[in-house]
């Protein structure tokens, strides 16, 4: 019900702002230019939650993502990105005891929408889709499981410049997870099939005016 409700205001807040977002500029500033592409960095601690395989057979640690953006309208626009991070194995009842630690590989896509209500402070709320690669290392073997996920996201942002080229961010992206990929008896199939995640994340973007 918590995550629900979670899933439900971001969701909510995205709709909203991206409803607006046709008819509303940045009043703030006496820039024509549209933000067309940008690049951004950031920090990731992405622990999975609930009872599920990916929340109790991995010890997630901290991880980074690297983010690129291309502006489709005003404040409206298009992101891509690529991350990684790594986990400790610590439970072994599907997986054995062949593998000592896992690399997770993130990408995928998102729509945002900036809206900033002050000179230098805005929240921007995303939507997007993803996919998840975790590859297990071990004792001369090497297996791989594959995920996909839908996400909800909601990230604040500084301008450290009036020309809001620099932009300090940080927020918090609900991800829900799923695969129709793992074979394993019936018993096990929601437990390893499906999983939630909350990340916390802080970076720095770099945008590109036309």
């Amino acid at each position: 019900m918590k995550n629900s409700i979670i899933t439900f205001l971001l969701l909510g807040c995205f709709v909203t702002q991206f409803i607006h977002a046709q008819g509303m500029r940045y009043e703030y500033s006496d820039r024509d230019e549209i933000s067309i592409f940008s690049l951004g960095v950031q920090t990731q601690y992405a622990p999975f939650l609930g009872n599920n395989f990916l929340s109790e057979h991995y010890d997630h640690r901290p991880g980074y993502i690297l983010e690129t953006r291309f502006g489709l309208k005003d404040f409206v626009g298009f992101g891509a990105y690529l991350g990684k991070s790594s986990a400790k194995i610590k439970e072994t009842e599907i997986l054995g005891s062949d593998f000592l630690y896992s690399k997770f590989r993130d990408s995928g896509f998102f729509l945002y929408y900036q809206y900033f209500f002050s000179e230098r402070f805005g929240i921007e709320p995303q939507l997007g889709y993803g996919f998840l690669s975790i590859k297990h290392d071990g004792q001369g073997d090497s297996f791989k499981l594959n995920y996909q996920n839908a996400f909800v996201g909601l990230n604040g942002n500084f301008n450290v410049s009036k020309k809001r080229d620099l932009i300090l961010f940080g927020g918090l992206r609900y991800m829900r997870y799923f695969t129709n990929n793992i074979s394993i008896d019936n018993d096990y199939l929601d437990f390893t099939r499906k999983s939630q995640r909350l990340a916390v994340q802080l970076g720095i973007r770099c945008e590109f005016f036309r």
